[in-house]
């Protein structure tokens, strides 16, 4: 299957530039690390787009069907990474209206996570997925890689919905096939490269222009929300960073 390609430009505040020849061979060195990724689904994003980034600026694109995005925050990374992981706290963030776990403590690895988004004058989607932190390439790394996993689960036996949570599902299309991940790259003590992935299959009918408009504005979105919320919330999470 041919890779397609789309690199956006999208000014937001989320992102500062950084030296690109710096960052380029901070990336080729993380490049034996990332064969112990825990995600699905992986884009191919070129290095045009890792250059593009150290300009300041969210760059984000679609291969075979997966949005993506890479930005530089001036965010330390373990700070950053403990952001990402205080799901049920991003509530307002995006559309998604509703985020409970549902099984496992919060910010640990595996936990079972329940979504909701509201479509206005569509079906709405409901989702659980697993939200895994792979403690392993943070060792491997020696703390200078994290990774946020997600995958819809596509089995209801595999969890259990509390009463609150299954109001959400009334008239809602279950969404089954869903998957993404951030990746961080520790840059320096005060720099973080976020790389942010997704894909899904909303079952039901989405309009392709609604779908399609979602993609490359959505995730730059994304990145100043969580540039946001972490600058302006103290963590709760603490993860063992070697």
């Amino acid at each position: 299957m041919i890779l397609l390609f789309l690199i956006t430009l999208v000014n937001v505040q989320a992102v500062v530039p950084y030296d690109s020849e710096t960052l380029l061979s901070i990336i080729k060195n993380t490049n034996s690390i990332r064969e112990y990724r825990r995600s699905k689904h992986l884009p191919n994003i070129p290095t045009s787009a890792y250059q593009i980034a150290s300009g300041g600026v969210v760059a984000t694109g679609l291969s075979d069907q997966v949005g993506w995005g890479i930005g530089i925050f001036q965010i330390e990374i373990q700070e950053l990474y403990a952001a990402l992981n205080e799901e049920e706290s991003h509530t307002g963030l995006s559309p998604v209206d509703y985020t409970k776990i549902i099984q496992g403590a919060p910010c640990t690895n595996n936990r079972q996570v329940m979504m909701h988004l509201p479509i206005p004058m569509l079906s709405d989607r409901w989702w659980v997925t697993v939200q895994g932190t792979n403690p392993n390439i943070r060792q491997i790394s020696n703390g200078q890689i994290a990774e946020l996993t997600w995958n819809a689960l596509n089995n209801q036996n595999a969890f259990t919905l509390d009463e609150e949570s299954k109001t959400y599902t009334t008239n809602a299309v279950w969404v089954t096939d869903s998957a993404g991940a951030w990746l961080l790259v520790r840059l320096d003590d005060t720099h973080t490269l976020g790389e942010y992935h997704a894909w899904s299959n909303p079952g039901g009918y989405i309009p392709s222009g609604l779908a399609s408009s979602l993609s490359s504005s959505g995730i730059a979105d994304t990145f100043s929300a969580m540039e946001t919320f972490a600058k302006s919330n103290t963590e709760r999470c603490t993860f063992t960073w070697p």
